[in-house]
C-alpha cells in the first residue's frame, strides 16, 4: 500500500532518537490468545509504544482496531488511501477524520507534521466519487469510504456473540 509506505518514509526521515520507527509490518503477541499487527509503529525505549498506523476498513473493523490497539498505543492512525482520509484516534480524546487536504500531527510527536496530500497520492476526480451511499462501480465501494467486507488480516473471529478474536493458525 503506497500510502502506508509514504507515511513510513515521512516518519523515518523525521522521527529522531530515542524514538524508533518499524521498517516493516510487525506482529506482536501479548498473551497466548492475543496478538495484533501494525503496519507501522513508533516506539520509545522507556514508554514503549507511542503510535500505530494501520489500514482502515469498515466501521466494525475500525472500532475493533481502536479498542485492541489502544491497550498498547496512546495514538492510532487508520489510513484509507482510496477514500483519501486518515482517522486519527487518541486513547484519551477520541477520533477525528482528516481529509486529503489536512495535515496529520501526532499528539505524541508534535514536531512531526505530515501533509496528507503528499502521502495519500493523487486525488480522485469528481467523476469517480459517489454520494448518498450509492455503490461506486469504478471502485466497488460505498460513498462512506469504507471497504465493504474488510477483514483483519491474519486474525479470525471465534464465536459469534463473544466478539473475541484470535490469530489465524
Amino acid at each position: 500500500m503506497p500510502a502506508i509506505e509514504n507515511i513510513r518514509t515521512w516518519l523515518m526521515r523525521r522521527v529522531r532518537p530515542p524514538f524508533a520507527v518499524t521498517a516493516k509490518r510487525t506482529q506482536y503477541w501479548c498473551s497466548d490468545d492475543y496478538a495484533f499487527f501494525t503496519e507501522i509503529d513508533v516506539q520509545h525505549p522507556v514508554d514503549e509504544f507511542v503510535l500505530s498506523v494501520n489500514r482502515a476498513g469498515d466501521e466494525r473493523h475500525d472500532d475493533f482496531i481502536f479498542r485492541a490497539l489502544h491497550h498498547a498505543f496512546p495514538e492510532v492512525w487508520l489510513v484509507d488511501p482510496e477514500a483519501h482520509y486518515v482517522v486519527q484516534s487518541r486513547r484519551d480524546s477520541g477520533s477525528v477524520r482528516l481529509l486529503r487536504d489536512g495535515v496529520l500531527v501526532s499528539a505524541q510527536l508534535p514536531s512531526i507534521r505530515i501533509p496528507l496530500a503528499e502521502v495519500l497520492g493523487q486525488r480522485v476526480s469528481r467523476s469517480d466519487t459517489c454520494s448518498g451511499g450509492i455503490r461506486c462501480p469504478s471502485r466497488g465501494r460505498r460513498a462512506t469510504g469504507r471497504r465493504a467486507g474488510s477483514k483483519l488480516p491474519g486474525v479470525r473471529k471465534i464465536g459469534t456473540r463473544s466478539g473475541h478474536y484470535a490469530s489465524a493458525p
